[in-house]
């Protein structure tokens, strides 16, 4: 028979062994928060690697690595990916969206219309094929507030004798001013948000020695910079110093 004293011991000692089990657990799951803590900030600098390799955002994952980054600049990443994303796929689903493609660049992205695609010969008028693709690009542009540069490019062959431009600068502002009046007017995009510039021939894509060089050449471009064009900043910052022809 056990006596009162040995009773006493035993349940005074017992709950060193659940109480040192939970001490322990309580250190596993800190260690394990720790460890998960740190491998989504690897995985966060994994993901934005993999932007910038589809997106050109490098400035943006420097800053991403060292902590600097804010929410408003991921969103925008994001943002601008997913746009792409959609544009490609609207593009690749439509048989008359021949000659225009979708290029990530430095600035944001760049979508890329074969000037033939998108105008009459020697006219400003839009071809009807081309109005179902512009207007859902408009659609989609009109959704975002980021800036939008529209620059014409032309080949080193002079505007026809009928077609009613002096040379290839006029041509070039003509064609990139009509397609911005175009996603003003009919697409709905603000117009503060729009620079229109005219390159005349002297960013080539491919070398002016054939006929398919000289298309190529012959293009209009809408870039989508990831400058925002807000209230609070109304005007729109000078365009990046990079040379068109460089963005492949």
């Amino acid at each position: 028979m056990m006596d009162d004293t040995s009773l006493t011991v035993r349940t005074g000692t017992t709950w060193l062994l659940p109480f040192g089990t939970l001490m322990t657990l309580l250190l596993v799951v800190c260690v394990l928060l720790l460890s998960m803590s740190q491998l989504d900030r690897n995985r966060f600098v994994e993901a934005t690697s993999s932007v910038r390799a589809a997106f050109g955002l490098g400035e943006f994952v420097e800053r991403a690595k060292t902590g600097e980054t804010g929410g408003m600049d991921f969103q925008q990443a994001v943002l601008l990916v997913r746009l792409k994303e959609k544009l490609e796929t609207m593009l690749a689903g439509m048989g008359q969206a021949k000659g225009m493609d979708v290029v990530p660049v430095e600035e944001g992205f760049l979508v890329r219309l074969a000037q033939e695609a998108i105008f009459a010969p020697n006219s400003l008028t839009i071809r009807p094929e081309a109005r179902p693709v512009l207007m859902q690009m408009a659609a989609m542009f009109a959704k975002v507030p980021n800036v939008i540069r529209v620059e014409a490019h032309a080949s080193d062959q002079p505007p026809a004798a009928s077609a009613p431009f002096a040379g290839n600068w006029v041509m070039t502002a003509a064609w990139a001013a009509a397609l911005a009046d175009f996603l003003v007017t009919e697409g709905k995009v603000d117009p503060l948000r729009l620079v229109v510039k005219g390159m005349g021939a002297h960013y080539p894509r491919e070398p002016n020695t054939t006929p398919e060089g000289r298309a190529h050449n012959q293009r209009i471009e809408i870039l989508l910079t990831r400058e925002l064009r807000t209230p609070d900043k109304p005007s729109v910052s000078p365009p990046p110093q990079q040379d068109p022809a460089s963005r492949q």
